[in-house]
């Protein structure tokens, strides 16, 4: 699909709750991976989500964006609408954009 449906779809599960009847996962959808390190002072946005052994470093902020398993977003990193597919963002200022 789309970045916008793709994204779209992550902001109906974290905004509205949504849920599928037949997940029993206490927690779920818990937006940051319990393998993922989030550094202390950054900032990642409940509609966002973070991937398994993926690091988001001090400083950097995620509106609406998706960081698959194996992500780094550096310090000063601002991704907006945004997909991460496994690699290293560094520092600047990206909306609308694909990392693949």
């Amino acid at each position: 699909g789309k970045r916008a449906e793709y994204l779209r779809i992550h902001r109906v599960i974290a905004l509205e709750n949504w849920r599928p009847d037949y997940l029993a996962e206490a927690g779920w959808p818990d937006p940051v991976d319990p393998g993922a390190k989030v550094s202390s002072g950054a900032e990642v946005s409940k509609d966002s989500w973070v991937g398994a052994n993926s690091l988001i470093e001090s400083g950097a902020k995620l509106r609406n964006a998706i960081a698959w398993p194996n992500s780094i977003i550096r310090t000063g990193t601002e991704l907006s609408q945004c997909i991460v597919a496994g690699g290293e963002v560094r520092q600047g200022v990206f909306d609308e954009y694909d990392f693949v």
